[in-house]
């Protein structure tokens, strides 16, 4: 699978919240946000294919 790099702005709250998730679970902020928006994508794509 293809990969590329995508950017955008996040309030600064929210990164110390993610980073410090990241730190108690050993893990890489990229982790956790490719896991959230895997998880994202599959709750919407289950809503869309029972739409239709």
């Amino acid at each position: 699978m293809s990969q590329e790099i995508i950017t955008f702005s996040l309030d600064t709250e929210k990164i110390k919240a993610l980073d410090e998730i990241a730190s108690v679970f050993d893990r890489d902020r990229t982790d956790l946000l490719k896991e959230a928006i895997d998880s994202y994508l599959q709750v919407y794509q289950w809503q869309l294919d029972h739409i239709k």
